[in-house]
């Protein structure tokens, strides 16, 4: 007696029709967690970095702030 299993559309499947339907569909869903954890470590990578990129930008424009301040002091104490 051959089982059969009916969906919604009306398709017919049998048990080892079933058992590779199942099997494909947990390959997916593996295939799809692992990029999901994939894309998650390259957004901790990046947030990671960001923070530091931050600090660096903040340097750089204290650097040429500084930088301007002290050619305007020197600039007015020329023009004094």
């Amino acid at each position: 007696m051959k089982t059969v299993i009916t969906n919604i559309q009306g398709l017919l499947l049998s048990v080892k029709e079933l058992a590779q339907l199942l099997k494909r569909v947990d390959a997916e869903i593996s295939n799809c967690e692992s990029c999901h954890h994939d894309e998650n470590e390259k957004r901790k990578k990046y947030k990671v970095r960001s923070p530091l990129i931050i600090i660096i930008v903040f340097l750089i424009y204290s650097i040429v702030m500084y930088d301007c301040v002290l050619s305007i002091v020197h600039l007015k104490n020329k023009l004094n």
